[in-house]
């Protein structure tokens, strides 16, 4: 399983820059607990759930438009 991580990451960082690239991993793991939450019953802690916004506000960020 890590190795086909690392070859798809590999793959990724071959066609975009990490800029775009590190927010978008990030986004795997916001993803998965959000999945896991709704589609399986998972439960979690409130400051779990914090830190998923968090990320979530951290990977906005860098995609927002510059205004000059």
């Amino acid at each position: 399983m890590l190795f086909t991580y690392l070859i798809a990451l590999l793959w990724v960082l071959q066609r975009i820059s990490l800029g775009k690239a590190y927010p978008l991993m990030a986004l795997a793991f916001v993803l998965v607990t959000i999945g896991s939450h709704l589609g399986f019953g998972e439960r979690f802690q409130p400051l779990y759930f914090l830190g998923v916004i968090f990320i979530g506000v951290g990977m906005s960020l860098p995609c927002e438009p510059k205004i000059l």
